[in-house]
């Protein structure tokens, strides 16, 4: 059983592998082609601008599954997004959970979104999104909505094919 043992742990030694990487930079490039800057035009009213500001991280997020490489908006950004939040309801977590979301839309809760696309102040691309959670767990948070919103936004840049 000793025996055993010791054979297993020598064999998990020589066995186990350490890796690394080590790169030399020759010449840098700088990938100008698809920056992005997100841009946020939303009102200043309470509600709105912190939905503003969950949406605008619902994209950041969302675009690091994409090529766009996301830049600030005072940097010379290829592309801007600009996106306005025209509407906004968080609903009623616990409605949701008590209707289950689908025997009422009592507790609704949804975004409005006006999303446009410019390359160098020429419109690219326009946009209405619209984004609602019925229910979910424990009925459903209402980030949610911004992800799904900024989801569709990010299908939306990809273009058509």
């Amino acid at each position: 059983m000793k025996k055993l043992t010791a054979f297993c742990l020598v064999f998990i030694f020589f066995t186990a592998s350490c890796s690394g990487v080590n790169s030399v930079v020759k010449k840098r490039w700088k990938n100008s082609e698809n920056t992005i800057a997100i841009m946020d035009m939303t009102s200043n009213g309470d509600e709105l601008m912190n939905a503003g500001a969950q949406l605008h991280r619902a994209l950041e997020e969302s675009l690091l599954k994409t090529n766009f490489v996301v830049g600030s908006s005072d940097e010379s950004t290829h592309y801007k997004l600009k996106y306005k939040v025209i509407e906004f309801d968080h609903g009623s977590r616990v409605k949701r959970f008590a209707a289950l979301g689908v025997l009422s839309k009592s507790g609704q809760a949804n975004v409005k979104v006006k999303a446009a696309l410019f390359t160098k102040d020429k419109l690219v691309g326009r946009w209405d999104v619209e984004s609602w959670l019925n229910d979910g767990f424990l009925g459903g948070s209402s980030n949610a909505i911004f992800n799904k919103a900024a989801e569709e936004i990010v299908d939306h840049l990809k273009g058509d094919y």
